[in-house]
């Protein structure tokens, strides 16, 4: 297998191993801290605190869940565009649990070395999402 199947395989296999809430081999991807860039912050997030954030998402979005919708895979770096879904069941940036199944869409850079994912740069649809159950909490309100 060349060095793209192997990214590419990896990275699959983060996706099902998170959608299955599958802690030890969705860990097992990933360098212990990994780099987070995302809204502009650089993290350095151990796999605790990677694992508390999926579980957080989790709990927000019920049946939260991964789907790759496109990869590119150049070197140590792995492009993706994904879809997430889940049902709103948790109160998520001041919006009230509306019950509603939501997708919205994210796009990262990973970086991959010695065989794990050691950096994920994430942009994620939020605004759509925003709107889609802000508009849910107001049709709510005017029943």
């Amino acid at each position: 297998m060349d060095v793209d199947e192997t990214h590419r395989s990896l990275v699959i296999r983060a996706a099902e191993t998170h959608n299955a809430r599958n802690r030890e081999a969705f860990l097992a991807c990933y360098s212990n801290p990994i780099r987070v860039i995302s809204g502009g912050q650089k993290l350095s997030v151990t796999h605790d605190e990677h694992w508390e954030a999926v579980l957080s998402w989790a709990a927000t979005f019920g049946g939260f869940s991964e789907e790759i919708q496109q990869m590119v895979v150049e070197g140590d770096l792995v492009f993706l565009r994904s879809r997430y879904r889940g049902v709103h069941q948790g109160a998520w940036r001041g919006l009230a649990p509306t019950g509603k199944a939501v997708e919205w869409e994210a796009w990262q850079v990973l970086r991959i070395e010695n065989g794990v994912i050691t950096e994920e740069r994430m942009l994620m649809d939020e605004w759509s999402l925003y709107e889609e159950l802000s508009a849910s909490e107001s049709r709510a309100e005017t029943t």
